[in-house]
């Protein structure tokens, strides 16, 4: 189980640094989680487990960071 910032912060970079295999690209898709996980944590459910919330969150940003640039 998560419990401190630290350990979330640490569970929150692994999953961005696993999922994008880049150090830079993690460490944005990191913070810009950690300030989803700040701005929706009132959505968390306790019937959900919090890690795998917290990973989703993750895949997301990195989802987000990996979007192709559209040229007009």
């Amino acid at each position: 189980m998560v419990g401190s910032s630290q350990e979330i912060e640490g569970l929150v970079y692994r999953t961005a640094h696993y999922v994008l295999k880049n150090k830079d690209d993690a460490i944005l898709a990191a913070q810009q989680a950690l300030i989803e996980i700040y701005k929706t944590i009132h959505f968390y459910k306790e019937t959900e487990n919090f890690t795998m919330w917290i990973q989703r969150k993750v895949t997301t940003s990195c989802m987000e960071i990996c979007k192709p640039i559209k040229f007009t």
